[in-house]
């Protein structure tokens, strides 16, 4: 259900209180920080509004309470970030974070986009109380609507509204539209937002940067273990999707008999067709789809994207954390690492296995995923993958970019538990805890001193950057623009923040580009 509005007149000497477009709302004071949770940004996408674009929502009267979490849009339980199981579509909510009494401020923003592979996810589990009043800034973290609700891309929707699709992503556009027209009665600034996202979060970030509709909404972009910024031609997409459609009992029946059977299904209905999605397709935005004419990077080397400030990076050792996913036990044997090999790279294995032996590992399982981390055919999420695309930003704006390397970061609680004895290290999704300190819901180990401390430095440069698209400031070490070539990483540790001596002999990416990747 959606937080309730409160009928009554507001006191203005009850605090927090703010006056949206839509209403006054009232949130919670605690620690020195204001949470307004569960505000509107959009109507329900529910009934004939499934799979439509976002609609307006309705203004009430009165104060709405603003002090319950909103609902996290439908999903299934799974992933490395999964919200809570849910089959509500009713969730297009979003919450405001900042320092307590900042109403007449103009401070920056971090507009906060999650990750969990378009599939799964929620903003709640990024509390972003800490962040907020330890730096004088606004965090704004969004629901929107993921896998079948917010990424069905079909021929029967185009019939329909001409175009199909990314609704999730325009889910995110609305709310970031939400954010200029209303940030500044929180105290926000509604010329510095900076968007800002993790994973699929950052596929996201990528896509706002290439969206026309998002041009003018935000003054610098932060993309954490973005990757290669993929999408899906929009045509493929489609075709893969067909198998949804079937599962779901709804054929090709034409077009306006299809959508009425597809929306007279229930939630948990359409969530177990979406489980049966062919093997290797995976929910996506898609080129060429609604707000998104062309694939986010292209667009950038064409010049046709909104150039602003980036800041980018990876963690040290991305795909440990993804080896449950493609079914990797622990410990591996070294037959079972040659085969994982073999599946990914074909007549390429051989090489790569010289040059990642298992003996140089204490367990295959590590070799596997260095191999995986480097190359970046882990959806490019790290290694020489990420690096690319920071060569593609720093041809083309102010670029900075990072590495978090802690050997001993905070295990995150998943689905899945981590075999015993694999050690996680600077895996997929470590930087989280570091940025939201304490407010990160899957952190499940408290900081050391030296690790909170890192804490502290990087939500300083975060929201240095979204200050003035500047990581750098007094009493922090010195952050260097990023020029590309692997000049200029720099790597985010409990023992020390420095530049990297070379990031590209860390990662083997000489040997890859000569196989070609990525």
């Amino acid at each position: 259900m959606a937080p309730p509005a409160v009928s009554a007149s507001p006191d203005i000497s009850a605090a927090p209180l703010a006056k949206t477009e839509d209403g006054w709302v009232r949130g919670a004071r605690e620690a020195g920080s204001d949470a307004f949770l569960g505000i509107p940004y959009a109507a329900p996408p529910t009934g004939d509004r499934r799979w439509r674009p976002p609609a307006t929502a309705s203004a009430w009267r009165g104060v709405r309470a603003a002090t319950t979490a909103p609902p996290d849009c439908a999903q299934s339980v799974g992933g490395l970030l999964p919200g809570q199981a849910s089959t509500t579509e009713d969730c297009l909510y979003l919450n405001v974070y900042r320092p307590a009494r900042a109403d007449a401020k103009r401070l920056p923003v971090l507009f906060w986009i999650h990750g969990g592979g378009y599939g799964s996810g929620a903003g709640r589990l990024y509390d972003g109380s800490r962040l907020a009043a330890k730096n004088e800034a606004i965090v704004v973290s969004i629901n929107y609507r993921v896998n079948v609700f917010g990424f069905l891309s079909l021929a029967s929707l185009d019939h329909e509204q001409g175009n199909s699709g990314n609704y999730g992503f325009l889910d995110q556009l609305a709310a970031l539209h939400w954010v200029n027209r209303n940030i500044a009665a929180f105290g926000g600034d509604p010329g510095r937002v900076t968007i800002d996202g993790q994973s699929a979060g950052a596929f996201s970030v990528c896509n706002m940067l290439a969206a026309p509709a998002a041009k003018g909404l935000f003054s610098a972009a932060v993309l954490q273990s973005g990757g290669t910024c993929p999408t899906v031609p929009k045509a493929s997409y489609e075709a893969g999707l067909l198998a949804v459609v079937k599962a779901a009992g709804c054929p090709d029946i034409g077009a306006t008999a299809q959508l009425a059977c597809l929306r007279g299904k229930s939630g948990a209905e359409l969530l177990d067709a979406a489980a049966k999605m062919p093997g290797g397709l995976a929910w996506n935005a898609a080129a060429g789809g609604n707000a998104l004419p062309v694939q986010p990077l292209e667009a950038v080397r064409s010049g046709t994207w909104t150039k602003v400030p980036v800041l980018l990076g990876t963690t040290r050792d991305e795909a440990r954390a993804m080896l449950q996913y493609i079914g990797t036990p622990f410990p591996q044997t070294e037959d079972g690492y040659r085969s994982v090999m073999r599946t990914f790279f074909g007549d390429q294995a051989d090489k790569i296995l010289a040059e990642y032996p298992a003996a140089d590992y204490t367990d295959p399982a590590y070799a596997e995923a260095a191999v995986l981390t480097d190359s970046g055919v882990s959806a490019g999420l790290g290694g020489c993958g990420q690096l690319s695309t920071a060569d593609v930003f720093a041809a083309h704006t102010t670029t900075y970019y990072y590495e978090l390397y802690d050997p001993n970061a905070p295990p995150l609680t998943v689905p899945s538990p981590v075999p015993a004895g694999y050690q996680m290290g600077s895996a997929h999704s470590a930087d989280l805890a570091y940025l939201f300190q304490d407010g990160f819901a899957e952190q499940s180990a408290p900081f050391t001193p030296a690790q909170r401390a890192l804490s502290d430095r990087i939500m300083r440069y975060w929201t240095n950057f979204a200050g003035r698209g500047d990581p750098d400031g007094h009493g922090q070490p010195h952050w260097p623009v990023y020029k590309g070539g692997g000049d200029g990483v720099v790597q985010l540790s409990p023992d020390n923040v420095s530049v990297m001596p070379d990031y590209r002999a860390e990662h083997r990416c000489s040997f890859w580009h000569s196989l070609g990747r990525p």
